[in-house]
């Protein structure tokens, strides 16, 4: 879920900025986008129970904040530790998706643990009310 701006043009050729609350379901792809006069927390709200009316609630929400922080590392780790090239990242709730090239000197071993290891240590940081609970053990999720 995120939050896009638009401007809307009136008939007296005047034109004011809207708020545009969008949420896909990273599992059926379904999307719901409502317009609100800002991005107040309080529309946020709205826009979220609306939108959990219409494609129903699932069981973690991914906001775009936290998919934003880790393909930022994510691509800082590719690029700076493994001289590589972040392709392509995407994410659900409980898991990411990365697709990125390396030259041939880097070895097997680097490419898994490093990233893992690195992204591992800062959601703990930075979510652990996400995490909380789902650890059986080092580095390994459960639902």
């Amino acid at each position: 879920m995120d939050w896009g701006f638009v401007n809307v043009d009136t008939d007296n050729n005047t034109s004011y900025k809207v708020a545009c609350f969008a949420m896909i379901c990273h599992h059926c792809g379904e999307r719901y986008i409502e317009f609100f006069p800002n991005a107040k927390q309080e529309n946020l709200f709205i826009g979220m129970i609306h939108a959990f009316k219409r494609i129903g609630v699932p069981d973690h929400v991914l906001t775009d904040n936290m998919k934003n922080f880790f393909e930022v590392h994510t691509k800082n780790l590719t690029e700076e530790r493994l001289r590589g090239n972040l392709i392509e990242f995407n994410g659900e709730a409980e898991h990411v998706h990365i697709l990125f090239e390396l030259p041939l000197s880097a070895a097997p071993s680097m490419v898994i643990c490093s990233p893992k290891t690195q992204l591992s240590r800062e959601a703990r940081k930075r979510y652990p009310e996400m995490i909380r609970g789902k650890l059986i053990m080092e580095g390994l999720f459960l639902e």
